[in-house]
C-alpha cells in the first residue's frame, strides 16, 4: 500500500528512464554515421595538409644538377603559371672552350688524339694560367668558317664563364728540324737572310709551319727549310732593304737585346713545335 504520489512519481521515473533508455538506443543505431563522418572529417584535413605541404614543397626549385644561376625571368612576388621559365642554370662541371682551328691543323690534331695522346692547351684568365685539354672536334666546317671547330676543357676545378673570350696556345704534334725564329726574321711570309762566311746575306725559302711560345712567353714562328744548317747565322730583326749580297756586321745577340743575327743550333733530335 503506498500513496497515489509515490505512485506518480514512480511512474514518472519509469517513464523518464524509458525516454532516456530509447535516446541512447537511437544515438548507438546512428553512432556508425558518426563516426564515418568524422572519419572523412579527418580524411578531409589530412588531405588539406598534403596540399599545403605540396604547395610549400612547389615554392622551392630545386635544380637537376649542380650549377650556376645564369638569368633570371621573375622577380618575388610573381606569378608564374606550369611550364613558364623561371630561371636559367648553367652545367659547369660539362663547360667547354670551344677553338676554330685550320683543317690542316685540325687533322693533325685528330691523328694524335686517336692514338690516344693527350692535347693540351694553356690559357689564361684574370691573370692566372689555366691549362686545357682538348675532348673532341667537330666534323664539319661551318657555313662562314675556314676551320674546325674544337672543344678544351679545363683538366682544373677552375669555373669559367659563358660567352668570355679566352687566348689559347695549343701544344701541336712535335715534328722534326724545324726552327724558331722571332717575326722579324721573316721577309714576305717565306723567306729569311742568312749571314755567309763574307758577313754578306743571302735569302733563304723557308716553309712556315706553325707558332710557338717560349718560356717567357715571347711569339716566334716555326719554318722549317733544307738549307739552314748547323752553326748558320740568321737575320733576327727587320733590315729595311735586305738583299742578297748586301754587307752586314754580326752582333752577338747575347751582348745586344735586339741583335742583328744569332746563331741557329738544329740537332737530329726531334724538336719542340
Amino acid at each position: 500500500m503506498v500513496s497515489d504520489s509515490i505512485l506518480d512519481d514512480t511512474r514518472r521515473q519509469a517513464n523518464e528512464s524509458a525516454i532516456a533508455l530509447e535516446r541512447h538506443l537511437a544515438n548507438l543505431q546512428v553512432l556508425p554515421n558518426v563516426i564515418e563522418q568524422y572519419e572523412a572529417s579527418v580524411a578531409e584535413a589530412n588531405a588539406l595538409v598534403e596540399g599545403a605541404e605540396l604547395d610549400l614543397r612547389q615554392t622551392r626549385i630545386v635544380a637537376p644538377f649542380p650549377g650556376r644561376v645564369i638569368r633570371t625571368f621573375v622577380a618575388p612576388g610573381d606569378r608564374v603559371v606550369p611550364g613558364s621559365s623561371v630561371i636559367q642554370v648553367a652545367d659547369y662541371d660539362g663547360l667547354e672552350v670551344r677553338a676554330s682551328i685550320p683543317v690542316n691543323i685540325g687533322a693533325a690534331l685528330r691523328r694524335k688524339f686517336q692514338l690516344g695522346i693527350a692535347v693540351g692547351a694553356t690559357g689564361e684568365i684574370d691573370g692566372k694560367p689555366i691549362s686545357f685539354s682538348l675532348t673532341r672536334l667537330s666534323g664539319d666546317v661551318k657555313t662562314g668558317q675556314s676551320g674546325i671547330d674544337a672543344f678544351f676543357r679545363t683538366s682544373s676545378n677552375e669555373s669559367l664563364d659563358i660567352g668570355r673570350v679566352v687566348n689559347l696556345t695549343v701544344t701541336l704534334p712535335s715534328q722534326q728540324n724545324l726552327v724558331a725564329l722571332p717575326v722579324q726574321s721573316i721577309y714576305e711570309n717565306d723567306r729569311i737572310y742568312r749571314v755567309e762566311q763574307d758577313d754578306r746575306l743571302k735569302a733563304v725559302q723557308v716553309e712556315q709551319v706553325g707558332d710557338y711560345i717560349d718560356e717567357r712567353g715571347d711569339y716566334q714562328i716555326l719554318v722549317r727549310s733544307d738549307d739552314i744548317g748547323a752553326g748558320d747565322r740568321l737575320i733576327t730583326t727587320q733590315l729595311p732593304r735586305a738583299i742578297s749580297g748586301l754587307l752586314v756586321e754580326a752582333i752577338d745577340a747575347g751582348k745586344f737585346a735586339h741583335a742583328l743575327a744569332s746563331e741557329v743550333k738544329i740537332s737530329n733530335e726531334r724538336l719542340h713545335d
